[in-house]
């Protein structure tokens, strides 16, 4: 530009920059015979998250398949005794009749005895929790398969609840006992105390209600607690609680962190345990106990929702299906 000064202004996006030259008075500048303006375009960015994703299941596969062959290992001699190819009819399940092992000569894929085929399953258990009930209710000795059937489905379907916020060591696990330690944890480390309420059942009633949103319970909480608005960091705790997203800077903020990253997390998120060595590197671990308390608080309100007072997953399974079934007939 033969030394002379001149402003470079740039329009950047997520898939394009644009620029222009000009001299000291905003006028276009030229050079070789050409206006110096223009757009470079070009792929955008893509963020971590689907390759996280992918990750997390494969991890998550990967430890399925260690699970289930242990289990398989426990019961595969009782099993072989009684049924010599039960697990090769379930290994074979997936496939087309002509893509199955030989040896496979029936539709069937559960049972196939005699006087005992799927048919006769299906119908004295209908879904696998009449299965689970009926091993827990019943203390008669049964067949080994049926026992095999009820424990892989709980390790394939164990979800991810914390067990301390099932069974609290030196506690009862009742959700009052569970929201006082988190409120306990909040206040030691963060200086902020929740105002307090005498209904907890009004509590986990907002948090277990499947029929409203997450914002909605936010809000609801919000207002049971008398919290405004304008109290960010408690709202922001609050909509923790409640699966919404929160950002780690709102929940600490008188610690620093970069200001172009991005510091969330969500309960309801899979990769929620990815973020954990990220967040404790942040904000330490005694302060992490306090996120970790609300997870218990979180993990306890969502399975009050689905216990519906039952004292097991299977009873409160079996009496949703026989509602549901009931439901259905008012319908036809």
């Amino acid at each position: 530009m033969d030394g002379k000064e001149y402003y470079l202004g740039l329009d950047m996006g997520t898939s394009s920059v644009g620029w222009a030259v000009t001299d000291m008075d905003y006028n276009l500048l030229r050079a070789k015979g050409k206006d110096l303006w223009g757009i470079r375009e070009f792929e955008e960015a893509k963020t971590s998250v689907e390759r996280r994703m992918k990750r997390v299941a494969r991890r998550n596969h990967q430890r399925d398949l260690v699970r289930r062959g242990i289990v398989e290992s426990y019961f595969h001699e009782s099993i072989e005794a009684v049924d010599p190819i039960f697990f090769i009819r379930l290994d074979n399940s997936k496939y087309f009749s002509e893509d199955k092992d030989e040896v496979i000569k029936t539709s069937n894929v559960l049972f196939d005895d005699k006087d005992y085929k799927d048919a006769d399953y299906f119908k004295e258990y209908p879904t696998i929790f009449h299965l689970r009930k009926e091993l827990i209710e019943n203390s008669e000795p049964h067949d080994v398969r049926l026992v095999y059937l009820a424990v892989i489905n709980m390790f394939k379907h164990r979800g991810h609840f914390l067990n301390a916020g099932m069974s609290a060591e030196g506690s009862d696990g009742s959700f009052d006992v569970i929201f006082k330690e988190f409120c306990t944890a909040l206040e030691e480390n963060t200086d902020l105390v929740f105002p307090k309420v005498s209904d907890y059942d009004e509590i986990v009633g907002i948090m277990s209600d499947k029929g409203k949103s997450r914002t909605r319970k936010s809000e609801e909480l919000a207002d049971l607690f008398g919290i405004s608005k304008a109290d960010k960091t408690l709202i922001m705790y609050i909509k923790l609680l409640c699966g919404l997203n929160a950002d780690v800077r709102l929940l600490f903020p008188d610690y620093s962190f970069e200001e172009d990253v991005k510091y969330s997390i969500t309960y309801n998120d899979f990769s929620y345990e990815d973020k954990i060595p990220e967040i404790i590197e942040h904000i330490g671990e005694d302060n992490y106990r306090v996120i970790e308390c609300g997870k218990v608080v979180y993990d306890r309100a969502l399975l009050d929702g689905i216990m519906k007072g039952y004292n097991y997953l299977s009873e409160a399974r079996v009496a949703s299906y026989e509602k549901h079934k009931a439901d259905l007939k008012l319908l036809l």
